[in-house]
């Protein structure tokens, strides 16, 4: 009987290429994004990377997802605490929850405000007041939403 000591190397590819996109998301969104007036005509290539970065994490989590499932992995650790322990099981789960929602609403936030035809196709301009969309609320404020 043998037993599983690493992780698939598929799995940890996926873990270390999502986690740098998902740190340079929030602080390019949070830090050079959202200041940035929506006149601004550098705006558009912004929500252009933006938008690319987070639906790549989004396709990448899932694909994680299904690894993770489809692949054996170590036992888990044992700590000792219950209370740890639990936190420890739960916390991946709500991280994949997270990151899932907030790319859905940034999503729905591109498709209310018509951010797909703009960015990617040219036709028109940012709107000038993106925060009138419940998703702009929800996709900013709530980082891990």
């Amino acid at each position: 009987m043998s037993h599983i000591k690493r992780y698939h190397p598929l799995l940890v590819l996926l873990h270390w290429a999502i986690a740098p996109l998902i740190i340079a998301a929030l602080l390019f969104g949070s830090i050079k994004l959202a200041p940035l007036p929506n006149s601004d005509p550098y705006k558009i290539n912004g929500l252009r990377v933006h938008m690319i970065v987070g639906t790549l994490i989004l396709v990448l989590v899932v694909v994680r997802l299904f690894v993770r499932r489809a692949t054996a992995h170590p036992p888990e650790a044992i700590t000792g605490n219950r209370l740890l322990d639990r936190v420890a099981k739960l916390s991946p789960r709500l991280l994949y929850l997270a990151l899932i929602g907030q790319a859905l609403v940034g999503l729905i936030l591109a498709r209310q405000s018509g951010l797909f035809s703009i960015v990617f196709a040219h036709r028109g301009t940012v709107p000038s007041d993106l925060w009138i969309y419940w998703p702009r609320t929800a996709h900013y404020l709530f980082p891990g939403f």
